[in-house]
């Protein structure tokens, strides 16, 4: 069905088609990341403040203080969900394609031919970004840091729209989202030391029983 010019096309362009569906991920790693709709909300809140009095000045000092040293955090928050989106759905997608794609071109392949290169570059394709996917805990990073970007939203939506829900003064309100700040950071702290990268065997029942 196929000649040998026809696979060796075949196989050129699925390379290149992998490469470019590939370049968003490198993209998105490359370029700079800006705040989001709701940060500028709530530096816009920060300066809403009327700065007639000492107390509301200690305020927005404290609010910028603690914006400034968060602000690259969620710039890094939100890149490091995004990369691990863009990886996340690339190898979904291409896996997936693949999976179909082998059980009808096995019955189309000529041994002698290109269509066993295209067999094997479309399979060690297939099996790299899976390797890697498990890895570097791809779909665990892109749901921890995107779980956190959006529970730093949420935090400063409820600021904006309900502070009271933080307490009945400026003090209060501040000591409260301090707190829910950093329970977030410890939250992807620890999330992120536990997706650390690793190479490690799949435990039986017998070797969990043990430890």
């Amino acid at each position: 069905m196929f000649g040998v010019d026809d696979w060796l096309i075949l196989t050129i362009a699925y390379v290149i088609l992998a490469f470019v569906t590939f370049l968003p991920v490198i993209v998105v790693k490359l370029k700079k990341i800006e705040v989001d709709e709701d940060e500028n909300r709530f530096k816009t809140y920060i300066s809403s403040y009327e700065a007639g009095s000492k107390e509301a000045l200690e305020t927005i000092e404290r609010l910028n203080r603690n914006f400034s040293r968060i602000e690259g955090a969620l710039k890094y928050w939100k890149k490091r969900a995004e990369w691990n989106r863009l990886f996340h759905y690339y190898t979904l997608c291409w896996t997936l394609l693949v999976s179909i794609t082998i059980p009808v071109l096995l019955t189309l392949i000529d041994i002698e031919s290109y269509s066993k290169i295209f067999m094997i570059v479309i399979s060690l394709h297939s099996a790299i970004m899976l390797g890697f996917h498990r890895t570097l805990k791809i779909e665990n990073n892109y749901k921890t840091f995107k779980h956190g970007k959006a529970e730093f939203c949420d935090m400063y939506r409820r600021m904006l729209d309900r502070p009271g829900w933080f307490g009945e003064t400026d003090e209060e309100r501040m000591e409260t989202f301090f707190a829910e700040a950093e329970q977030i950071r410890k939250y992807l702290r620890c999330a992120e030391i536990d997706n650390i990268p690793e190479v490690k065997k799949d435990y039986g029942e017998e070797d969990i029983n043990r430890k």
